[in-house]
């Protein structure tokens, strides 16, 4: 047989604390009333068509400041890959790359030339890639210690080649990158006494490197002139200037 519900009365603490409150509080505080608030708003608005249009574009402006907040500052489980090490060392970079530091790039890690005719290659180390290249750090080794030529090289996939000068113990050399057209940046750096730096720069076009190639390419009777180099010489023009 059911046993019938018996009703319970509601406790005397959980009156409304004046029947003239127009807050209309009960002991449960001001925060209890808020909330009731909050949602007697939303109830309104699923009755009110302009007030529901009003709450879906909200919903949608803030799930789009949810978006490009986390693509801005969410944390990249991957930063190891690109983020060079500080200070930049000889030793850090090689401890970097050997760990995986910019295997995402198709560009050479590492070069080296020797750029003032000791018969000991200075060498180059990426710090950071782009699109047409990559950023190196060039140093030099004196009594089994690393110092640092330059922080900022640009280069790419084509070797740097030094330009042997007598009357420097520091030669220039030069970095090529491609332009995005085919063509080449030619840019040169020299040392002005603490590091190396661009001194400047000039663009070589996909049809200067085209009618180069065929005229190396041609055979000695054919009249055509041989050139000791694939990359036309030009006048270059200030680092930094449009090409």
């Amino acid at each position: 047989m059911p046993i019938p519900l018996k009703s319970t009365p509601i406790p005397t603490t959980a009156k409304r604390l004046s029947a003239g409150n127009p807050f209309n509080q009960t002991d449960a505080g001001n925060g209890s009333n808020g909330i009731c608030r909050v949602i007697d708003a939303f109830r309104s608005s699923l009755l009110d068509p302009k007030c529901s249009a009003r709450i879906s574009t909200m919903k949608s402006s803030l799930l789009l400041c949810l978006l490009i907040w986390q693509t801005c500052y969410a944390v990249d489980p991957d930063t190891d890959s690109w983020k060079h090490p500080e200070p930049i060392t000889y030793e850090s970079l090689r401890t970097w790359h050997a760990r995986g530091g910019l295997g995402k790039y198709q560009w050479p890690k590492e070069h080296k030339a020797d750029l003032n005719g000791d018969g000991k290659d200075e060498v180059f180390l990426g710090v950071s890639g782009f699109g047409r290249g990559m950023v190196y750090a060039l140093f030099t080794e004196r009594k089994g210690e690393w110092i640092i030529l330059s922080e900022e090289v640009e280069g790419s996939h084509h070797s740097f080649e030094p330009i042997p000068a007598k009357n420097k113990p520091w030669w220039d050399f030069r970095s090529l990158l491609p332009n995005g057209r085919g063509g080449l940046i030619e840019t040169i750096y020299a040392r002005n006494g603490k590091q190396y730096i661009a001194k400047s720069a000039r663009e070589i076009t996909a049809k200067e490197l085209h009618n180069d190639q065929e005229e190396t390419n041609a055979e000695p009777d054919s009249g055509a002139k041989r050139r000791s180099t694939t990359v036309p010489k030009a006048e270059s023009k200030p680092a930094g200037g449009t090409p």
